[in-house]
């Protein structure tokens, strides 16, 4: 979990009293168990021993602590009609019970589904008309003209909103949405499946790279005025965790660079990029490749303006790179943005006044000292960095052009003349060459 605030006190193997960060279970404990017992046939294992093994980090949602944001508004609004609905209980006696969203997908889609199921180029799926017969038999049947559910809208502004509407629009819009989602649920499994098939592949030159910008940590002191409060004086936190290869063993390194620059864009991220592959050149000089994922946030990195700096890669840093980008889901790197705020907050409050940390650059100082934070490394990138690169990168994205469909990209790999690869998922054997610069007029 991402917040400063998102730790509990266990006891390590030398019986000492650490600060481990949350892990949020996003399902209970008997869905989690049933699914242990398909997945592992052969193990015996009763539910109490099962649930007695939950490590004390690993928390349930609902209690203190767990309130959850940035979560895939396609997922949860698929949840929020099936519970809205109430299909769980009017479904579990029919040829299709529909206790989790799960069943719905599986539901349209041939019972051994092949890559196109998912994608709607295959004639032998049963689609959504099987399903939207049964749930209007079962509204009819209850007697339900009207479905009461919430769903999440962004108009611009992102509002979770109650919405009513008569059982026949709601199972047309219920299955309009499974269509959608559809693809985007393959996608999601499909990139943690590449991922975790990467780590395991990579040769000993080469770097698995996940990235993300944390929350900006305001700062906090002790005994502060009550002006203090609106003081918007904030520090940039950028995550890095980085996986390779040692003597044939899977290792890693936790990077986290701090800024007094607020942009979070295609510059501010060719410059984190700048100092990560200065690191990772420290950690084994001859690097020879990079494999970055991210999350797809189009201001940051799934945009025009970073494919063309990938495109560079090689060129800018001497070490080739592609860059993935996750469907959804988080990333180890909000537990350590989570850390370094956390640690960060309290040190502050426990410092005398005159060593309070109140700029990024002391938070920056006070976070390279070993003895505060150990195992991340710091690294400070000031707005001057920002500035000077803004200046050589404008000039190379007034020559670029956008890619059509970039929202639906999720593999992006550097080609010849003036081209990128581009892929619906990392592991598609369908590719598109795409040309990235304007065709300059005479």
């Amino acid at each position: 979990m991402p917040g400063k605030k998102d730790y509990v006190s266990v006891r390590d193997n030398d019986g000492k009293r650490v600060h481990v960060q949350k892990r949020l279970i996003l399902s209970n404990i008997k869905e989690l168990y049933q699914r242990y017992r398909e997945q592992y046939l052969a193990d015996k294992i009763g539910f109490s021993k099962f649930a007695s093994l939950r490590p004390e980090n690993c928390v349930l949602a609902g209690g203190s602590g767990t309130h959850t944001i940035c979560v895939c508004a396609l997922h949860q609004n698929i949840k929020l009609m099936v519970l809205g609905a109430n299909l769980s209980s009017l479904t579990k006696d029919s040829t299709i019970p529909l206790q989790h969203y799960n069943d719905c997908l599986k539901s349209i889609i041939c019972e051994t589904p092949s890559f196109k199921c998912y994608f709607g180029k295959c004639n032998a799926c049963p689609g959504t008309e099987k399903l939207s017969e049964i749930l209007n038999e079962i509204f009819d049947q209850n007697e339900i003209d009207n479905i009461t559910y919430k769903h999440w809208i962004a108009n611009p502004h992102t509002n979770l909103e109650t919405t009513i509407k008569s059982s026949t629009d709601f199972v047309d819009l219920f299955c309009n949405n499974l269509k959608v989602l559809l693809p985007h649920s393959y996608i999601a499994k499909e990139q943690a499946s590449f991922m975790k098939s990467l780590k395991q592949s990579l040769k000993e030159d080469e770097f698995l790279v996940i990235c993300d910008f944390a929350e900006n940590y305001a700062f906090v002191v002790q005994n502060a005025t009550a002006g203090f409060h609106w003081n918007n004086n904030q520090s940039t936190i950028f995550p890095v965790v980085i996986y390779f290869k040692v003597n044939n063993e899977l290792t890693h390194e936790s990077l986290v660079i701090i800024s007094d620059c607020n942009k979070h864009d295609s510059v501010a991220v060719h410059v984190f990029c700048r100092i990560t592959t200065n690191f990772v050149k420290s950690i084994f000089r001859r690097a020879a490749k990079i494999y970055y994922f991210s999350d797809g946030a189009p201001q940051q990195f799934e945009n025009f303006k970073n494919f063309v700096n990938i495109y560079y890669h090689e060129n800018d840093f001497e070490i080739s790179a592609e860059w993935h980008f996750f469907a959804t889901g988080k990333g180890p790197c909000d537990g350590i943005g989570g850390t370094i705020k956390r640690m960060a907050a309290r040190a502050s409050l426990q410092l005398p006044v005159d060593q309070q940390i109140t700029t990024p650059f002391e938070l920056y100082a006070w976070a390279s000292k070993s003895s505060n934070i150990s195992n991340i490394t710091v690294y400070f990138s000031s707005l001057e960095d920002y500035t000077k690169a803004a200046e050589k990168l404008n000039d190379r994205y007034k020559n670029t052009k956008t890619i059509s469909g970039t929202q639906k990209l999720h593999c992006i790999k550097p080609n010849k003349n003036g081209c990128i690869t581009v892929k619906e998922y990392s592991n598609s054997e369908e590719c598109r060459v795409c040309k990235l610069f304007k065709r300059l007029r005479k």
